[in-house]
């Protein structure tokens, strides 16, 4: 169960099934070996989301050069075929992380 007042709208709709099973394989794909991999390319998603797209205020968050965040971004549009640079892709890698993140919590969140 999941306290309602402490869920943002964001992270209420991340958690219902639907979502869940309309995040992309390759998506989750990606992002399960991620985890395993200590979580770069989910920080990076973040950091450029946080960044309001700017890449190089994302690589100075994250202490890397700006070309291996624009590498990462990179890697993740080849693997998933989606463009964190593009508002819509951007949005459906955060709702897969949220997901992920929040596997096991809340399932039973009406």
């Amino acid at each position: 169960m999941a306290a309602l007042p402490r869920l943002s709208p964001f992270d209420y709709l991340a958690l219902r099934d639907l979502a869940r099973q309309l995040v992309d394989p390759r998506v989750r794909a990606l992002l399960e070996e991620d985890r395993r991999r200590g979580d770069t390319l989910a920080a990076t998603i973040r950091a450029f989301a946080e960044a309001d797209l700017n890449l190089r205020l994302a690589a100075d968050r994250l202490r890397v050069h700006h070309n291996t965040a624009h590498y990462r971004l990179r890697r993740i549009e080849e693997r998933t075929g989606r463009n964190p640079r593009r508002i819509a892709d951007l949005l459906e890698l955060l709702v897969a992380l949220a997901i992920r993140d929040g596997a096991g919590e809340g399932e039973d969140c009406p």
